[in-house]
Parts: structure tokens; sequence; C-alpha cells
């Protein structure tokens, strides 16, 4: 397909190939508390799920925001240390090696720290921060409270007591519930959870990707019902496309949307249709059916018999009910 698609849509080229930051309400308002917690050297935590647009829009907002930015590798569960937040920071605002001693290296990046910071705000950026162990947070915030440099410039006869530099972490939900269950973090580091695009903003979205034309108006209301991330309405109107493509369709319309298994059941819920009832229908238990249509792992076997069995469901929602025969299906 490639490019013969684009053109056959009367594209230029790939619109979803790193196209303009769409500047929805959730996008702006992540950028200005990311750009806050650097003014006030606090530290946050930007959450949400895959293709919620947390990497993306964090790195937009620091890239936006005058600071030095130092970026500290989180993926290694097992073997990720508070003190390679330390060499971190030595290498990136830093000729210097890092001591080897625990007091002397403490001293070391105050004095660097606290230099810089008299020039520009510092940021520590963790990204896949769900990665890191728990107890390393702990080490963090002792190493943010005991690094102090000069006097307060509000108050000359004063020690400086704000911390040297500010922390943004990028992480899944579960690591914000984790914090939220912590007394000793949660007063500590702040939650931004991306909420996605409104209802509104999708179509505005996918005006902004410029395929006003090539959507049909049921597919706008479609893809709002059932998407709100920017990664996710970009993947369904994509296999839209294709889809819309295959049959030579100039236009996609909404039998050519399709949905994963938890968009689907958020579709058949609305009818009233009950885990039970999936349950029932695909033989699998009721627990089962949640986890799948949860997002939860579970064997591909799994996923295609409650998958089989809500596309049962909504076919008899379509047999019943004919006028609404572009009811988003599965592909």
């Amino acid at each position: 397909m490639g490019s013969d698609m684009w053109r056959h849509f009367g594209l230029k080229g790939d619109p979803f190939a790193n196209p303009e930051p769409f500047e929805s309400a959730d996008y702006k308002e992540t950028c200005a508390t990311i750009a806050s917690t650097i003014e006030e050297r606090g530290w946050l935590l930007v959450n949400g799920g895959p293709g919620s647009g947390k990497t993306y829009t964090t790195y937009e907002a620091l890239a936006r925001t005058p600071c030095r930015m130092v970026r500290s590798l989180c993926g290694d569960r097992h073997h990720f240390r508070a003190t390679q937040v330390d060499a971190a920071i030595m290498h990136d605002l830093s000729q210097e090696s890092p001591r080897l001693g625990r007091e002397a290296r403490r001293r070391q990046l105050e004095r660097v720290l606290g230099e810089m910071s008299r020039e520009d705000d510092v940021v520590v950026l963790m990204d896949e921060a769900t990665s890191i162990p728990r107890h390393v947070f702990t080490e963090i915030k002792f190493l943010r409270d005991s690094l102090r440099y000069g006097s307060d410039p509000r108050n000359p006869s004063r020690p400086d007591r704000r911390p040297l530099f500010a922390v943004v972490m990028i992480g899944w939900p579960s690591l914000a519930m984790d914090i939220e269950k912590s007394n000793e973090l949660r007063p500590r580091i702040r939650r931004k959870p991306m909420r996605g695009l409104s209802r509104s903003e999708v179509g505005r979205f996918i005006e902004h990707l410029g395929l006003a034309d090539v959507m049909g108006k049921d597919v706008v209301k479609l893809v709002s019902d059932h998407a709100r991330f920017p990664l996710h309405i970009m993947d369904r109107l994509r296999e839209g496309m294709e889809r819309a493509f295959a049959r030579n369709g100039k236009t996609v319309l909404g039998s050519d949307i399709t949905l994963d298994v938890t968009e689907m059941y958020r579709q058949l819920r609305t009818s009233g249709v009950r885990l039970k009832d999936i349950a029932e229908v695909s033989g699998v238990s009721v627990a089962g059916v949640h986890h799948v249509v949860s997002g939860g792992s579970a064997s591909q076997k799994m996923i295609d018999t409650v998958q089989a069995a809500i596309q049962s469901k909504l076919d008899e929602m379509r047999d019943a009910t004919p006028a609404h025969d572009d009811v988003l299906k599965a592909g």
C-alpha cells in the first residue's frame, strides 16, 4: 500500500508520520504542569497507559521549557540504583567523574548542581519510571532533601532550602497508585494523569491530520465514542483507510473501523450486556472475561474466545436494530 494509498485519498504523504502536536486541553494542561514543576523544583509523575501520549507530551513540554535536562534511563527494574541518578547528573552537567565515597559524591553533586541551578533550572527526567524499585524513590527523596547550596536569594541571611533540581517521571497508572498509597511519597510527588481528547476534540484532531475529507461523518462519531488518545485514534483511522483502499472506496465508512476487545466491550456495555452474559456465551469465567476486557494479559485463545462472544452480541444488536448498520465491528 504505502504511497499508493495516500495518493488514492488525494494526500501528499503519510498523515500519521510525525504530525505536529495537537494542542488538546489535556496536552496544554500537562505541558503547563511540567513547566510549573520545573520552575518550582518539584517532583511530578506524568502517568497513563500505552498510547496515552504521556511520553510524547512530556518531551514536547521539556523542549518548550528553558531548562537543563538530565536523562536517567530506568528500564531495568532489577539493576536500577539511585547512584544511576548521581551518575546521570554528573555525566550531563559536568566533565567530572562521580566520587566513589557517598559523602564525597554528595558534596560533589551539591557543588555541581548548585552552580548550575544558579543559571538554569535543572530537571531530572526519568522515563519508564514504573520499572524503578520503590525503595529508590526514598533514596531520591533523601538526595533532594540533603543537597543545599548557598543562601536564599529571597533572604540572604538564611540558607537556600529549595531542592537543587526538579524531577519529572513518566510511568503507568500503577505507579501513581503506589505513590498514592505511600504516606512518605504521596505529599511529595504530584501525579498528572493523561486523560486524552474530549469527544469534541476528536473531530478537530482528524481535521488537524488533514483527513476531514477522507473520513465519513459517522467515523468521527464512532471513533470519538471509543477512542480518546491520539495514538489509538490514528491506529483506528489508518486501519479504516486500509480497508477503504482495499475495497477501492474514496471515503472511510463506519464499517471500515475496528475495535480491540476492550473497546468492543465498552460499546456493548452501553446496551446493558453484562460480563455474566458474555461468560455464558464464551464458556469463560466471569473473572476471566473481566481480565480480558480490562486489557490484562491472557492467552490468545482466551482473547479470541471472549472476542467472538462479544462479536456475537454485537451482531445480535445490529440484527435487532437495522438502522444502525454502521455499528463498529471487530476486525
